[in-house]
């Protein structure tokens, strides 16, 4: 008899603490658009009279990118609060050609840049704002492999004096990285699937090139690069504990008969 009892305060205690705090454990996958910005600004010297050169170009570019996720989420009554590691691919690209470079005909060059796989780790606190929907936010670290591309055509009578080139021929990468802030709603459909909508804004740090002596006339250039991503995404996650469904239907829905029996059966043992 003492045994049973001991057992019976055990298992409500058990279900009184899953109530104040649930874990729950996903994956996913999102896949939306992205809005890339690239900011090129470059230093040179005009190989004629060696008088310094700058510029800025700007690159933008629309296109699909996606990710899958995996986290670890804590829900405690109305309060949530996630840990998500998330890895994707951006594939937005951007070129621009400059054709008649110095007003030399036939002088034309072609550059493209690009961002390319990113990871990324993040805090994700949230609020239910109504029964299975949750409002959340999120900050973290992200990386991402940038890429740049150069291609020119110089006709071949072409002489040192006759044009100059800002620029390379040839491609390099760079690994940068930077801050991710977003937004989202998720809904959950049962204890195992939801969908999320979310906006995400992706800052990276400014990376540098530097070219000496490696293009057209040998004219040294350093290019900085100043990156940003704007990113609306949807997303399926399935969920291994439901640990975010359960604590939303004991918060928001009314007392359930099980908890009021089970609290009733604690009271009897004394």
């Amino acid at each position: 008899m003492k045994l049973n009892k001991k057992i019976m305060i055990m298992s409500a205690a058990t279900l009184a603490l899953s109530n104040v705090m649930a874990m729950d454990y996903y994956v996913g996958a999102m896949g939306g658009v992205s809005f890339l910005d690239i900011n090129q600004q470059y230093t040179s010297v005009e190989p004629t009279t060696l008088n310094p050169v700058t510029g800025l170009r700007q690159f933008n570019a629309t296109a699909p990118l996606a990710n899958v996720y995996a986290g670890v989420a804590l829900n405690h009554k109305r309060l949530h609060l996630g840990l998500e590691g998330i890895v994707g691919s951006n594939f937005a690209k951007s070129s621009q050609s400059i054709h008649d470079v110095q007003g030399v005909s036939g002088a034309n060059i072609k550059v493209t840049q690009g961002m390319n796989g990113f990871v990324g780790l993040a805090l994700m606190p949230g609020i239910n704002i109504s029964n299975n929907n949750l409002l959340y936010l999120r900050a973290g670290f992200v990386g991402a492999n940038f890429s740049t591309k150069s291609s020119s055509h110089i006709p071949l009578d072409t002489t040192k004096n006759d044009a100059w080139y800002l620029g390379y021929t040839g491609s390099k990468s760079h690994f940068a990285l930077g801050y991710q802030l977003g937004v989202g709603v998720e809904s959950y459909f049962s204890q195992r699937l939801s969908m999320r909508l979310e906006y995400s804004y992706m800052q990276f740090s400014p990376f540098k090139y530097h070219q000496d002596g490696t293009y057209l006339w040998n004219m040294p250039a350093t290019f900085t690069y100043k990156p940003h991503a704007s990113n609306i995404m949807l997303g399926v996650t399935y969920h291994f504990g439901g640990g975010g469904y359960t604590a939303k239907n004991n918060v928001v829905l009314p007392a359930m008969d099980e908890q009021s029996s089970d609290a009733n059966s604690v009271k009897s043992l004394y």
